[in-house]
């Protein structure tokens, strides 16, 4: 099998993030937005990140349980709406019928 197509990392990269903050720049207030990884492995777990008003809440999935341990504030969010966007996270893991594991009290 031959790949002619060079893969520059620093370029891919680079993309990435280009289009995550065109993605937060573009996102609507008051939305909570989700992003889940599967562990291609392990077909029980995998991670998953929200977003809510410039706040970046992230932790893992294992079967029913949801565990969040990150938190990220971006430039378009302000510390003083951590609370709100957790609150919004957790409605939006209890409405979904799972369990909400937050260990970033």
């Amino acid at each position: 099998m031959k790949n002619d197509d060079k893969i520059d990392l620093k370029e891919a990269f680079q993309e990435y993030a280009r289009k995550e903050l065109e993605f937060y720049q573009s996102a609507k207030k008051d939305k909570l937005y989700q992003r889940v990884l599967p562990n291609l492995e392990d077909k029980n777990s995998g991670s998953i990140d929200f977003y809510y008003n410039g706040i970046v809440v992230g932790g893992y999935i294992y079967k029913d349980t949801i565990t969040l341990n990150k938190l990220r504030v971006t430039k378009m969010g302000k510390e003083e709406d951590i609370p709100e966007a957790i609150k919004k996270v957790e409605a939006g893991i209890k409405k979904a019928e799972m369990v909400c594991d937050n260990q970033l009290k």
